[in-house]
């Protein structure tokens, strides 16, 4: 305590402002300073709002909570797959990651953050010994994707800034275009949403992404709930609707712009889809107008 309040003291003069410092458990001697750094850094996440000059590392509280143990085996989990440059597997486990991470921090998008800049300066950390990764550049990296999140105001761009820096690691260690692959989901339906109009083949998607059409299809359904054609079927169908209610297109032409193939095809979906034909469907809107 008394070492901790000297060098509180002494960078809160340096920096001519105020100082948290954060604390891990003391180490044996001869023991490596490793865990107790981490553990000092968590300490300063979740301690941050508390309003204290130094805060402590409590292993108790982690112990007690079954779902922080789990969060902490998928973090170390992640990081021993960037150490080891062994990336087979990764995506359930980052997936595990983050839903733990959410289910622990329900509704509280502070704790969101603290955990996800936790973990990527984790993840920073196991790479930035390797003899073939530039120390300076890790660093820059770290220092610009933990600012990204402390500027990012929704749970989702929280997220996203953290696939993102993942990304830029894995560069950093393989070159670009793992985590694209992993993530390929996220790409395509990018593709589906801005594209919906257009004639859209599975395989040609599946090389977009990198995988195969079977892949694509897999994950793509896993992630959404329900095939690429059935969600391609919902953007044109939505489009349409939004058509039909505002313009005076005639069928056909409606059909033809949201993408579909024929109009006989367009109204026979629409009226399965929806449970009446597109005719109807405008002359219903019109009259709620």
């Amino acid at each position: 305590m008394e070492t901790a309040e000297r060098i509180r003291r002494f960078a809160a003069a340096e920096l001519e402002g105020p100082v948290l410092v954060g604390i891990g458990e003391s180490v044996p001697p001869g023991e490596v300073l490793n865990e107790s750094y981490r553990q000092a850094v968590l300490a300063l996440h979740l301690g941050r709002q508390s309003g204290k000059e130094m805060v402590f590392f409590n292993r108790a509280r982690e112990e007690k909570s079954e779902g922080v143990l789990e969060l902490r085996r998928l973090l170390l989990e992640l990081k021993r797959q960037f150490e080891t440059a062994s990336f087979s597997g990764m995506e359930p486990v980052l997936d595990g990651f983050l839903k733990q991470v959410l289910t622990l921090s329900f509704q509280n998008p502070e704790e969101i953050r603290l955990h996800l800049q936790y973990g990527l300066i984790l993840l920073m950390e196991s790479v930035r010994n390797r003899s073939d990764i530039v120390g300076r550049e890790t660093r820059t990296l770290r220092e610009g994707q933990v600012l990204s999140l402390e500027r990012a105001g929704t749970t989702q761009e929280m997220i996203l800034v953290f696939k993102e820096a993942l990304e830029k690691i894995l560069k950093l260690i393989q070159g670009a275009g793992l985590l694209q692959a992993a993530y390929s989901v996220e790409a395509i339906r990018n593709v589906l949403d801005s594209r919906f109009r257009e004639r859209l083949r599975i395989p040609k998607l599946a090389k977009m992404a990198g995988v195969s059409p079977a892949t694509l299809s897999r994950r793509f359904k896993k992630s959404t709930g329900m095939g690429m054609e059935s969600y391609l079927q919902n953007l044109r169908l939505g489009e349409a609707k939004k058509l039909l209610k505002t313009g005076s297109l005639p069928i056909s032409q409606v059909a033809k712009f949201c993408g579909f193939t024929s109009g006989s095809y367009f109204i026979r979906l629409f009226r399965n889809k929806v449970g009446t034909t597109p005719q109807k469907f405008r002359q219903n809107s019109a009259s709620i107008k």
